[in-house]
């Protein structure tokens, strides 16, 4: 994956899901060390906090987590709503 900052870029937000494990977290670590700020969705919450935790520490950047299951008939609606309400952009 190759990214370039740029001056806009500075306090752009990300979101991943399936970030609890595997390729979602791997691709969160990568975002966070280019000081991208994140929203992390996945089932387990827990998860989730742990790796919001572990990137705020290692890389200051600032993280929302939203435990979501995206599987279910209307998941991504649910989720682009619970995106908005936070008036995450």
């Amino acid at each position: 994956m190759t990214w370039e900052m740029t001056q806009t870029d500075q306090h752009a937000l990300a979101l991943v899901t399936g970030a609890s494990s595997g390729i979602g977290a791997e691709l969160a670590r990568a975002l966070a060390r280019r000081k991208i700020d994140l929203v992390l969705t996945a089932r387990r919450e827990d998860r989730l906090e742990k790796l919001k935790a572990e990137l705020v520490a290692e890389h200051g950047i600032e993280a929302t987590v939203i435990a979501h299951e995206l599987g279910v008939p209307g998941g991504a609606e649910s989720l682009c709503e619970e995106i908005a309400r936070r008036d995450l952009k």
